[in-house]
């Protein structure tokens, strides 16, 4: 399973990549999102399921947010 993870994730990123380039996202703040991908790696590390899913809710809510707003257009 591992091994297919491996072979899955340049292709992921590089999707996901792509699709932050095509919405304009990132364009007014290269960093945004980054806070919340550290503390969503914290919480995995640390276990806390709750936690993490948390961080990823409020993010993905974020992320609509802004998406709906028109974000780089």
């Amino acid at each position: 399973m591992s091994a297919l993870f491996d072979e899955f994730t340049p292709a992921l990123r590089e999707g996901l990549t792509g699709l932050l380039a095509l919405t304009g996202l990132r364009d007014n703040d290269p960093d945004a999102g980054d806070d919340s991908h550290a503390a969503l790696v914290r919480a995995i590390e640390d276990g806390d399921a709750d936690a993490a899913a948390d961080v990823l809710r409020r993010e993905l809510e974020q992320t609509l947010r802004l998406l709906a707003a028109g974000a780089g257009k």
